[in-house]
């Protein structure tokens, strides 16, 4: 988003010191400003601080989902909550509001079947003009919200 964005302010935020650093180093290579903060979800956010726009990639798999032992290459504290596969989400879209400024966007990506429990979370939690986005396999992968 840094370089898709020039003169945008970014922040990004991980619970992982090690992805953390990785994100580091990408982002010299990549020379994108980005202010990396280390914490889980909101814990590293100011109360003041106001987004435009919010974009997570959470652990979404469910724990019992057939496909995440293939899945071997990536943390699985990076795939999955251990609970439902909801409980990131339902972290985010509880305190996005908080974070957007008046018209700002929060979006998530979530799994193949997620999309419309993802949307009652945005619509419960006070968010507009939710609507998902399918991927190239037709799946709905974005759920978006705007904050009124």
């Amino acid at each position: 988003m840094a370089k898709e964005c020039p003169g945008s302010r970014v922040t990004a935020t991980d619970f992982s010191e090690g992805a953390l650093n990785i994100a580091k180093t990408n982002a010299q290579t990549l020379e994108a400003n980005i202010d990396f903060r280390l914490g889980s979800w909101w814990t590293p956010i100011k109360e003041s601080e106001k987004f435009d726009l919010i974009l997570s990639n959470p652990p979404y798999i469910r724990p019992n989902d057939e496909h995440l032992p293939a899945l071997h290459h990536e943390p699985q504290t990076a795939l999955t909550d251990g609970v439902d596969g909801l409980s990131c989400l339902h972290e985010i879209a509880a305190h996005a509001i908080e974070h957007l400024d008046t018209g700002g966007w929060l979006l998530v990506e979530h799994g193949w079947d997620q999309a419309e429990a993802v949307a009652e979370l945005f619509r419960a939690y006070g968010l507009a003009a939710v609507r998902s986005v399918k991927d190239y396999g037709g799946n709905d992968r974005v759920t978006m919200g705007r904050r009124p």
